[in-house]
């Protein structure tokens, strides 16, 4: 009777796995051929990428200025690129072909990293049917949709997160040369990954780990340094007309545009600063008084949970597509923070909608709670 009982238990996990797979498979055809359709409409990110290499390699224009770019481009641009100026030359391989076959390869290569990127999360951060079934759902329908604004934008967070959790599981095998790599390849983009380095250290500390940190971060400087060099003037004008952290709600709903909508406008500026950064400081309080507390206790995955809940609470800015990041550590949460059937429902139910512009940062800040909650429930070494 046992047995049939936990036969039957793991047979319903298939069946969900497989109804998930299958959901999934669907979503993503949707998504790809909204993408291969609507070339005029779709990859917006991708068409800046593709005309700033353009503008900078062929028509030697700042790609910098939206004007120069809409100089070259056949579409309107309202945006400039935004990242450093060596970035541009992985980009420019792109321009070897033209436009229409470039937006196609581009998505080709955004599709294959995400298998990888799923690859990654089953072989070393999902566990159980279970795991893999409620990812591929909180995939397609989590966090305002993440991973589809970001196929149907073209921007590069998808290639962001094969790197960064290919790099993470470098690091639960304690590879860290391949992790350092990936961190400062990341932040060759953007620059906040380099808080990165520091997890190896917070997993293992030890005088090895430690020096992953100074190590990155002078690597890091050197690759920046040698961009200057090639250029200094485009090098100057990346750093003088960056792009300013203005976006709020639903395309940005990090903690400072949450305090920048809701309470700037109805306080003194003084107070304003004072309010973000109390809540800065206490969430880096409480988590590193969880971590202390607990770091023996938690395995290794929990700790990389809670750093990178911490990360995007802390993150002055969290684009709608970066939420991407968010969907292992909520598929953790929901399954061992979360002991109730129905609240776990209501969880994933929680985060699958979108009520409001700052839905999404409450439900960020709800997993960081629960997953520290969980943390001081654990009475046993792992």
């Amino acid at each position: 009777m046992l047995n049939s009982l936990v036969q039957f238990y793991n047979n319903s996990h298939r069946v969900y796995l497989l109804i998930a797979a299958l959901v999934s498979t669907l979503f993503f055809i949707s998504i790809g051929s909204k993408v291969l359709t609507e070339t005029d409409h779709r990859q917006h990110d991708f068409r800046v990428y593709y005309y700033s290499a353009d503008a900078y390699f062929n028509h030697q224009l700042n790609p910098y200025n939206v004007a120069d770019l809409n100089q070259v481009s056949p579409f309107h641009l309202e945006w400039r690129f935004a990242y450093p100026p060596l970035c541009l030359s992985i980009f420019n391989a792109y321009t070897a072909l033209d436009y229409l076959t470039a937006y196609h390869l581009h998505f080709l290569l955004k599709c294959l990293a995400f298998i990888f990127l799923l690859y990654i999360w089953v072989r070393f951060f999902l566990h159980g049917h279970q795991a893999v079934a409620l990812a591929f759902i909180l995939s397609c329908f989590a966090f305002h949709q993440s991973v589809s604004i970001d196929m149907l934008t073209g921007n590069i967070s998808i290639f962001e997160q094969a790197l960064l959790f290919w790099g993470l599981s470098c690091l639960l095998q304690k590879k860290y040369t391949p992790y350092c790599i990936a961190i400062i390849c990341l932040s060759c983009f953007k620059v906040l990954p380099l808080a990165f380095l520091i997890l190896p250290f917070l997993i293992t500390p030890s005088l090895h780990s430690f020096l992953i940190l100074p190590i990155g971060l002078l690597s890091f400087l050197g690759i920046q340094y040698v961009s200057f060099t090639l250029d200094p003037h485009l090098y100057h004008y990346f750093l003088t007309h960056m792009a300013p952290m203005d976006s709020t709600g639903f395309v940005n709903p990090s903690s400072l545009a949450f305090f920048k909508e809701t309470i700037e406008p109805w306080l003194p500026n003084t107070i304003f600063l004072a309010l973000y950064s109390l809540f800065i400081v206490s969430i880096c309080i409480l988590t590193l008084r969880a971590y202390l507390r607990h770091r023996t206790k938690a395995p290794a995955w929990m700790i990389i949970d809670g750093f990178i809940l911490t990360f995007c609470l802390l993150a002055p800015r969290l684009k709608d597509y970066s939420f991407i990041i968010l969907i292992i550590p909520a598929v953790h949460v929901c399954l061992h923070a979360v002991s109730k059937r129905s609240f776990r429902i209501l969880l994933i139910l929680l985060l699958c909608v979108s009520l409001w512009p700052y839905h999404h940062f409450f439900a960020l800040l709800l997993l960081w709670v629960l997953l520290l909650r969980h943390l001081s429930t654990l009475t046993k070494e792992h």
